[in-house]
């Protein structure tokens, strides 16, 4: 379902992340979408606190691996992904 909905660009939703230049913020959202695209599950499904479905996913690339929290949740009949945090360490 995380696959699914992260093929439509306008269903992912990241969070602003300041002190990063748009180089980074560029690079960083290419990964990010890769990892959704890509990434495997290392946690979850659990319930979050809004009762909707969260997951962690992780994908190496480049030489840094990525991993996400994302929420899943439907929302007038379309699944929604929400990327709550973003961690990224080399490898």
């Amino acid at each position: 379902m995380i696959r699914d909905a992260a093929a439509g660009v306008r269903r992912v939703f990241i969070p602003e992340r300041s002190g990063e230049g748009a180089w980074e913020r560029l690079v960083v959202d290419r990964q990010i979408q890769r990892c959704l695209e890509d990434g495997k599950v290392v946690s979850g499904p659990d319930i979050n606190e809004n009762g909707h479905l969260q997951y962690r996913l992780r994908r190496a690339s480049a030489g840094v691996e990525v991993t996400l929290t994302v929420v899943l949740f439907n929302e007038g009949g379309d699944w929604q992904v929400v990327v709550r945090e973003v961690s990224t360490s080399d490898y």
